[in-house]
Formats: C-alpha cells, sequence, structure tokens
C-alpha cells in the first residue's frame, strides 16, 4: 500500500511538471486580444488607452505594442495579470506616422513570463485618424520687397479657429479662420518676409501653416502644410553715416547724419556706440536723410577718462511697420572726443608787460595764441616744444597794448581749448570802482541816520516844552 502511494505522488508530480514547463497544456499561448479607446484620433491632446488581453488563466507577461508592421515594438509593459493597459496622447500615436493616411493600425503580442515563449499578434486594430487638414497657397512665388504676396491656408472643415504662418519655420503672423470658406487668406508685404538686417539679394523664405479649430470637445491642431518658397527682390540697403566734426571737444556739439539709399515714411534712425546693440540716440524722419545733434561727452560711455577718446559710431534705421524690420548696419565713423581744460592767465610783473599762459600739466607739445580786445585774431603766437606747458607773451607799451584786456588759448592736436579768462587794467579799475561806490555808499546812510536822529530829538525837546 506504501509503494503504491508513492507511485501516486510520483505520478502526480511529472504531471504538475508537464503542465507549467512543457508541452501543450489548457492555458495555451493564445493570440491576445487589442482594443483601443476611443478609436478615433480626433485632438492631439487627448489620451486614448491601448489594452491588450491574453487567455484568463495566463498570470505573469510582458506586452509589446506595434505600430502598423513595425517589427519593434513602439511601446512594452509588464504585467501581472492577463492584461496590459497603458494611455498615450494622440500626437504620440501620430509620430512619425504618414500624415496623409486616415487610417491607422495597431497590434500586439505577450511574452510568457515562466517559458520566455511568445505569443501570435493580435489582429490588427483600425485607429481612423480625423485632424484637421491645412493646404498653403502663394498667388506669385517671386515679389519686389516694396511688394506683397496673397498667402491662403486652406483646411477641410468648418469651424472656429485661428490659422498660424511660419516662415522657415518660425511663426509670424496669425489670422482668424473662415467658417464658411474653411480658410485663411493674408496679404504679406516683401519686406515683413526678409529677415533683420539682410544682405541677400534676392532672399528665398520657406512658408508654411497650420490651422487651431476650438470645438465644445477641445483644440484640433492640423499637421503643418506643404511648404512653398517665395523669393524676393531687394532689401532695405545699408545707410551711410556723416559726423561734422570729426575731432571735437566734451563741450562741444556734433552733427550726426544718417544718410538712406531711399525715402521712407515713418522712418527710425539708431546712432550706436562701437558694437553695442542698444542705440543712445534716435532720430524720426519721413525722407532720406535722419539728423541729430549731442554734445561730445554724450558720445562717452561711462567710465571713460583721459584727454583724448576715439569713439567709433555707426547708424542703422528701423521701419516702422508690423513687424518692424531693421536694415543692416553703416560702416563705422571714428570721432575723437578731447577732454581739454581752459589756460590759466595771470602778469608775472608789476607793470603787467609780461603774460603767461599756461596749459594743463599733461598736455605738451601746442601752440598757444594771445588775443586783444577789439582784434579778431591773435596778436601772438608761441610753439610750445616738448614737456612745455606755458609760454610767456611781451606786451609792447609803446602801442597802448597794455592798457587793453587780453585772454589766451591753446591747440592741442589740432583742437583749440576755450579761452582763458581776460586779464587787463581795467581789471583793476573796475575792483576800484565797487569800492569806492560801497565807500560813498556807506557815508551816504551815515549821514542820512544822523540827520534822522536830529531830527528825532528835536522834535522830542519841543514836546516836552510844551507839556510844561
Amino acid at each position: 500500500m506504501t509503494c503504491f502511494i508513492l507511485l501516486f505522488l510520483y505520478a502526480a508530480d511529472a504531471v504538475y511538471i508537464t503542465s507549467h514547463f512543457g508541452g501543450d497544456t489548457s492555458c495555451g499561448l493564445e493570440k491576445p486580444n487589442m482594443k483601443v479607446i476611443p478609436p478615433v484620433i480626433k485632438i492631439k491632446s487627448r489620451w486614448h488607452s491601448f489594452i491588450c488581453s491574453a487567455p484568463l488563466c495566463q498570470s505573469s507577461m510582458t506586452c509589446h505594442f506595434f505600430k502598423e508592421d513595425d517589427s519593434e515594438p513602439f511601446h512594452m509593459m509588464s504585467s501581472d495579470s492577463n492584461q496590459c493597459n497603458f494611455t498615450v496622447t494622440g500626437g504620440e500615436l501620430l509620430k512619425n506616422m504618414d500624415v496623409m493616411r486616415e487610417d491607422l493600425y495597431f497590434s500586439c503580442d505577450y511574452k510568457d513570463t515562466i517559458t520566455s515563449a511568445v505569443s501570435n499578434r493580435s489582429d490588427s486594430l483600425k485607429v481612423i485618424k480625423r485632424e484637421v487638414k491645412a493646404d498653403i497657397y502663394i498667388h506669385t512665388s517671386e515679389i519686389f520687397y516694396e511688394g506683397s504676396v496673397m498667402v491662403k491656408c486652406e483646411g477641410d472643415r468648418r469651424g472656429r479657429g485661428v490659422c498660424i504662418f511660419y516662415k522657415n519655420k518660425i511663426s509670424f503672423q496669425k489670422a482668424t479662420y473662415n467658417h464658411h470658406g474653411k480658410a485663411c487668406v493674408i496679404s504679406v508685404f516683401g519686406l515683413a518676409l526678409l529677415n533683420q538686417r539682410s544682405e541677400e539679394n534676392p532672399t528665398e523664405v520657406s512658408l508654411s501653416c497650420e490651422i487651431e479649430l476650438i470645438t465644445k470637445t477641445g483644440k484640433w491642431t492640423s499637421e503643418h502644410s506643404n511648404m512653398v518658397t517665395v523669393r524676393i527682390q531687394g532689401n532695405l540697403g545699408k545707410p551711410e553715416l556723416a559726423v561734422t566734426p570729426y575731432v571735437t571737444l566734451k563741450e562741444n556739439q556734433i552733427d550726426l547724419t544718417c544718410e538712406l539709399p531711399r525715402t521712407f515714411s515713418n522712418v527710425e534712425c539708431n546712432f550706436y556706440r562701437g558694437n553695442n546693440t542698444n542705440p543712445f540716440v534716435s532720430a524720426k524722419t519721413d525722407s532720406d536723410i535722419c539728423e541729430r545733434s549731442v554734445m561730445g561727452h554724450e558720445l562717452l560711455e561711462s567710465g571713460a577718462t583721459g584727454m583724448e577718446t576715439t569713439v567709433q559710431l555707426r547708424c542703422d534705421y528701423t521701419v516702422t511697420q508690423s513687424p518692424e524690420m531693421h536694415s543692416q548696419y553703416s560702416e563705422y565713423m571714428s570721432i575723437r572726443v578731447m577732454d581739454i581744460r581752459k589756460p590759466e592767465i595771470s602778469f608775472t610783473d608789476k607793470s603787467n608787460t609780461l603774460i603767461v599762459c599756461k596749459a594743463p600739466p599733461n598736455v605738451t607739445k601746442v601752440h598757444f595764441y594771445l588775443y586783444q580786445e577789439g582784434k579778431k585774431d591773435p596778436i601772438d603766437t608761441v610753439e610750445g616744444q616738448e614737456n612745455q606747458t606755458s609760454a610767456v607773451f611781451q606786451l609792447n607799451k609803446n602801442n597802448d597794448s597794455t592798457l587793453e584786456r587780453h585772454w589766451c588759448q591753446y591747440e592741442y592736436k589740432d583742437v583749440n581749448s576755450t579761452w582763458s579768462d581776460s586779464i587787463g587794467p581795467q581789471s583793476g579799475l573796475d575792483s576800484a570802482l565797487i569800492t569806492m561806490g560801497l565807500i560813498i555808499g556807506l557815508f551816504f546812510l551815515s549821514m542820512g541816520t544822523l540827520h534822522l536822529y536830529a531830527f528825532y530829538i528835536s522834535r522830542k525837546n519841543e514836546m516836552d516844552r510844551h507839556r510844561c
């Protein structure tokens, strides 16, 4: 009896091993069932559930989901039940798929985790794509930059929404979708299709569009339309910068002129220092010339020091339409801005015949000029030598020059300083007259005060006598 029981147990063990690890069983690798909910792709942002179902006896498996006839799955996942379930957006499903196709097919299979056996694929499940289509049309493929082109973005259904137009795959304009015409139509100037600061001539740009429709169920977005090429002849052209003068003092005025290649209406010119892309001054015009006057110190950036600073200037112009278009930059112009202080002037003798004109200590090799009141041109000149910062002028007593006022000036690197203060005999006379006027004023003030005091005392004595 014991032997019979042992034989029965061995037989049961063999059956168990066979049923789990080999041979045909009641839970064979049957073809799975495939479901997609919902089975219609209307909106790219909507989520879709993919379900791959094996026989109920399957308890551990890895599922593979396939697009069309692809040999590699687009998604894999493991499950401890007889179902695999995952969600994905319509946009992800359409990635890398033929946008012209309206029907898409998906399938799945599964791999037994224990035996590593793989089932056959499920039947292909059709998923319908109901997206908005977009096509772009132009009435001409070549225009001058001052001309325009009509661009039409056409859809395949009615609805409310917008069309987005792209230039070289970058959006540049939107338009309202026409519900009845199922399209958007815009007119675009060639100037708006040019690249900023474009030097190309001609310029070729690719135009495309897409459509966004708003419905009660959400937002529908088309794929990008086909691309069309527009060829634009001409560009804004490069302006020319003129500066007067090229050498100036910080305190003096400079005239800037940005000359345009042709006349525009409502144009703004911008003037830049060095490589700066932000202008330091601007000017508007309706002609082919922009003019602006600035002071020398306005050309200097903060922190600029020294007697001489070389500044590089350039200009451009902006056509103020939508969108704004910037021309090329002009060539650079160099300006020397001098920070030259006025000289000091003084007499060096009691007879007021020797005048010293003194420049700042860091100025050498300059020309000194002496001026006299009543005369336009300098009456004397001294050419300074290396490290010479002052000059002495001798006045001639015989021609009465000592009786006039004088001032001086110096020239450094072709730039004249401002005039010094003036000196002369009238300076002393003016002081004497002022002093004398003060003395006389004080005298009369004192006399008036004494007179009033005496009158007051007299009146007081007379009133006292009447009381007595």
